[in-house]
Formats: structure tokens, sequence, C-alpha cells
């Protein structure tokens, strides 16, 4: 049996590299082959993919937008300087090209390391339940605050509890990233149609490098709309909101196409006139100059004659 392996769109080579060594303010340089394996052209513009993009401020591309015609490759530099401001800890530096609006599969991961000592901890600082009807999502509005030295990547879980047994459980397959000494927010939700109304226990869990943060929160769901919107809600208000931005686009278009270039030509035309005022204004001081120049030149002219001929001497001044 033979397994055909399709290719991908667009491919990278090389797909991994790392460095056992650092040095803070090296220029670190890093040459990328894009490969466009399809019978169109294809316009790519290279980024970071979310869990590096803190390193963004570390890393540069040239080019950041190209074009690779069907069936060719184009080769792309990274270079990476790093200073003293890059948290202790290990480090991945992974690429994520978008090629026509969406995302190129292949990506290029660099790995590094950045030596210390490592304090990894985690604190939660808010965690606030919203909503309270068995009818409507719940959302758990939440503030981690990260008070060690490194960079920790998480992804919370709920369990919901009843009479201390857990009923259901929630994963959040979205990893997030918290960086040293700041605050992150962070607002998931919750659907709890498929439980009866009564008391429950919502455990947050935060697992990172090896440790657990948790915390409880208390809740009495209802078969009342406690005021959070529904799905169908979201939609409804989704689409006000787009019917609201097409609005204001209009309006945008037309201030620009009929007002905004009547102002325009106006204010250009008062620019004109302005300085057709100001060069008539030089140009009569250029003739007065002149006029002035021409009457002292006359003058030496006379008074040399006069001298001249004081002395017996004739000249003919041209």
């Amino acid at each position: 049996m033979i397994f055909i392996t399709p290719s991908l769109a667009v491919e990278i080579s090389p797909t991994k590299a790392n460095l056992n060594s650092i040095q803070f303010e090296k220029d670190y340089t890093f040459f990328l082959t894009l490969i466009n394996n399809e019978n169109v052209e294809k316009g790519i513009e290279m980024k970071l993919a979310y869990p590096s993009m803190y390193l963004d401020k570390y890393v540069s591309f040239e080019p950041k937008f190209f074009k690779i015609p069907p069936k060719k490759s184009r080769n792309v530099k990274i270079s990476m300087k790093l200073d003293e401001s890059i948290p202790i800890g290990a480090h991945t530096l992974e690429t994520q090209p978008i090629s026509d609006g969406k995302e190129v599969l292949d990506s290029f991961k660099l790995t590094f390391s950045i030596p210390g000592a490592q304090l990894h901890k985690l604190s939660l600082d808010k965690f606030d339940v919203i909503g309270d009807s068995v009818n409507s999502p719940v959302y758990l509005n939440i503030s981690l605050v990260n008070t060690g030295n490194t960079v920790e990547k998480i992804s919370p879980r709920l369990l919901v509890r009843k009479d201390g047994n857990v009923v259901d459980i929630r994963e959040y397959k979205t990893e997030y990233i918290l960086l040293p000494d700041k605050i992150e927010p962070l607002l998931l939700m919750y659907d709890p149609s498929k439980l009866n109304p009564g008391d429950y226990s919502l455990e947050l869990e935060v697992t990172y490098t090896e440790k657990t943060l948790s915390e409880k929160k208390e809740i009495t769901l209802n078969e009342e709309d406690g005021g959070a919107l529904t799905m169908q809600e979201m939609r409804s208000t989704n689409y006000t909101v787009g019917l609201i931005a097409i609005f204001v686009l209009a309006l945008a278009a037309t201030l620009a196409y009929f007002i905004f270039p009547k102002a325009y030509f106006y204010t250009k035309k008062l620019m004109l006139l302005r300085r057709i005022q100001s060069l008539s204004t030089r140009q009569r001081t250029l003739e007065s100059t002149f006029e002035r120049l021409m009457s002292d030149v006359m003058g030496f002219v006379e008074d040399s004659n006069k001298i001249l001929s004081k002395y017996g001497e004739e000249y003919e001044l041209k």
C-alpha cells in the first residue's frame, strides 16, 4: 500500500533550528526558503505565530511582504537581536507566514534559552462569575498575574461540581502567554445549558510548569435569563453592529466623495491666491530695489566723470 502525502501550498525550508548559546546585542541571521507548490501566484506576509508574538520587538523580516510566482521559491532573511529585557528561560520563535489572508500550514521554529535562576509563580488577581441562568452563557472574568521571571504558557480548565461531585469539565484549548510582571485579563465562557437549576461550585484550574493554581466560586443557577447575552442575541447584536458599520462606511464614503473634495479645492484656491499676492509683493519689492540700484549706478557714473574731468582726463564710460 502506498500512502501519498499531499504537499503544502507553500513549504518552508528549513523548518527548525536551535541556538545553544545567546549573546545580548548580537545580530543573529537565518535564511528561509519559501516554495510555492501551486500553479497560481502567492502573496506572502511574514509574521510570528501567536505564542511567539512577545518576541516581535527582537525580530525583523526582509522582505516582510512579497509574492512568489507559481512553482517558484523565495528566500527570506530573519534577523534577531536580543537584549537584557528578554525573560529568563526557554523560548520558541515560531514564524507563521500568511498567504492571501490564510495561514501557511508550514512554519519555522527557532528554540533558544536565556540562562539564569528561574522563578515560576502565578497568582489570581480576580475571579468573577457573570451570569446565573442555565439558559444563558456564564462568563468567567479572570485576571492572572505573573510574579515570576519567566514566560508562562497556560490553558485553563473549569470543573463544575454539585454536592462535591464533578458534573462537567470544560477544557479551554487556547494557550495563553503570560509575561513577567504583567497582568493578563481573560474572559472565558461556559455553557451551562445541560445543567439543572441549583447550587454549583465552579473550580478554575490553571496549570503551568508542573504547578497548578486553583480557585473556587459558588454559584446558584436558575431558569430565568440572568441578563447575559445568548448566542442568538450575540448574533443579532453582531448583525446590528454590522449594519451600523456599513452605514458609517457609506457616510464616510459620501463625505469623502462630495464634501471633502470641495473643501480641499477651496483651501487650495485660498493658498494659491495668497501665494500670488506674495509673489506680486515680491515683484514690486524687486522692481523698487532695481530702480534704486540703477539710480546708484548712474550717480556713480556722474561722480566718476566729474572726478576725471577735474584732472583733465576724458574717459568714455559705457
